[in-house]
């Protein structure tokens, strides 16, 4: 395609873009996700660590304003069927929302649509729990920001060559 013929394309693209003019989403959000560094380790005294370095690095002025804790973050209790903080954050994530959102900062959490993790982390997706983890996400620990995988997922009719690594467990072929 002709350079000239893409930037005219790509202007015209642009020109009929539609928002709100209400100042929100006017830039993504950048976060700093546990997953990147910790994979499923990540404890409460590292978020405060993250936390600390993204204000003294000057990233939190810049606008990485939210820390999300990424798969291993949480378990399901046995009793309630209800999600709690895993033992690596002591304090509970209640605690961390707070302390997290009194430093500044957004608080980002992690879930499956399944049953499981796409980390191998505890088994804690919302399979079946939809309603009370959406309650506990947003009311109980005030979740800004939650992140949603699709690991665990039963997609019937997938062919076996798409069946490899996490997308494997989904096919029931790994």
């Amino acid at each position: 395609m002709p350079p000239l013929l893409l930037s005219v394309g790509l202007a015209s693209l642009l020109a009929t873009v539609h928002a709100l003019d209400n100042g929100l989403g006017l830039t993504p959000r950048l976060a700093f996700s546990t997953w990147n560094f910790f994979g499923t380790g990540a404890t409460e005294s590292e978020v405060h660590d993250i936390a600390a370095s993204l204000e003294r690095t000057g990233l939190k002025a810049l606008g990485f304003d939210t820390i999300n804790i990424d798969a291993g973050s949480l378990d399901r209790d046995r009793t309630t069927g209800r999600l709690v903080a895993s033992s690596r954050f002591p304090s509970g994530l209640r605690n961390l929302s707070d302390w997290l959102h009194g430093a500044g900062f957004h608080f980002g959490a992690y879930n499956d649509i399944s049953g499981h993790t796409c980390g191998n982390g505890p088994a804690a997706g919302s399979l079946g729990h939809y309603e009370a983890d959406a309650v506990t996400f947003a009311h109980e620990w005030q979740v800004d920001y939650l992140k949603v995988d699709f690991c665990g997922v039963e997609m019937p009719g997938t062919p076996p060559e798409n069946c490899t690594g996490v997308v494997g467990r989904s096919c029931g072929t790994v």
